[in-house]
């Protein structure tokens, strides 16, 4: 549990876990650098599971974090963070998934949010594969709310990398994914809460241009053919990222071509390509329903480039979508 200035709500996050219905564990509270009452709340808990851990001056979060990972001795950690709250049944859960899922070596929960005018619950896709997919485009599994493997850890030297704080989460779960399997338990089992003062609203200008950087890295490294051109990526992100709607046939037509170049790239080992796969082709037909005037080069295209073997609409919305098309000439 990485804390900076905690003290209005690390108090609940502690007890949080000292409710959690498996008692085995140990509690690293990594202070870093708090200037407020953060270290006189910790220090008046005097349940010896507690262990509190000063930085002694700011080394910002992501060296915590990496602190923490070298300091933990269980043999699963999990993440927590000090102004949220575990429900009782967090670790119980997670540690009987792990040991019922030997292949998965992470595995977070679903969360509901916590000081927003409405709130809602927040359940990722439970599948490895796909979360493994959508890992490639953006953080499909929360953070905060995961559960790890020690031995994995130990093996491959994976840490978070302060080349990407404020996303170091995105970066740090895509390359532990290319070496185990990651999912999500879809039960809400943790409360996420908002303030003014998180990251996600101060830096989010600054995440939303390091999760691009990133993201360019990352398909560039798994699809180096796909990429030739750094023109290629950005028609890919328009399209498949920030899901931009082809304005005509030509601009469909690359599109099209840059999604082909990924589902038939050659040598993929991503145990989530078959996913990957489908997510692509969807978005390649949503593309084409989304065409003011659908033409039947389209659908020819769609269907002669083989992408119905990953996403097949039917031969009714094909027909729908082709009579639109003779309509609207």
């Amino acid at each position: 549990m990485p804390a900076f200035n905690a003290g209005p709500y690390i108090s609940e996050a502690i007890q949080s876990i000292l409710n959690q219905s498996c008692p085995d564990f140990e509690l690293l509270v990594l202070d870093d650098g708090s200037q407020d009452n953060t270290q006189e709340i910790v220090l008046s808990y005097s349940d010896k599971r507690i262990r509190y851990l000063p930085n002694g001056k700011n080394l910002k979060l992501v060296a915590t974090l990496n602190k923490g990972l070298d300091l933990a001795q269980g043999q699963f950690i999990a993440r927590m963070d000090a102004d949220d709250i575990s429900l009782p049944q967090r670790f119980e859960k997670q540690i009987q998934f792990l040991h019922e899922n030997p292949d998965v070596g992470c595995v977070g929960t679903g969360f509901r949010t916590l000081g927003l005018p409405q709130d809602y619950d927040v359940l990722y896709d439970h599948r490895p594969g796909m979360v493994q997919a959508q890992l490639l485009f953006d953080c499909k599994i929360a953070h905060a709310t995961v559960m790890m493997r020690r031995s994995i850890l130990d093996i491959y030297p994976i840490r978070y990398n302060p080349r990407y704080i404020h996303v170091e989460d995105f970066d740090f779960f895509h390359r532990l994914s290319l070496i185990t399997r990651l999912c999500s338990i879809p039960e809400v089992l943790y409360l996420r809460r908002h303030h003014d003062s998180q990251v996600c609203y101060t830096e989010r200008n600054h995440q939303v241009k390091i999760e691009r950087i990133l993201r360019e890295k990352i398909f560039f490294s798994l699809f180096p053919k796909a990429f030739a051109r750094e023109e290629d990526f950005h028609s890919f992100e328009r399209y498949f990222v920030q899901r931009d709607q082809p304005e005509n046939e030509c601009e469909w037509a690359i599109a099209l071509k840059q999604a082909e170049k990924i589902i038939f790239h050659p040598g993929i080992t991503l145990y989530g390509a078959p996913y990957l796969n489908r997510m692509l082709a969807r978005r390649c037909w949503d593309m084409c329903t989304g065409m003011r005037f659908p033409s039947l080069n389209i659908v020819k295209a769609y269907i002669q480039k083989g992408f119905m073997k990953w996403f097949n609409p039917g031969p009714q919305n094909i027909i729908k979508l082709i009579l639109r098309g003779i309509l609207s000439k």
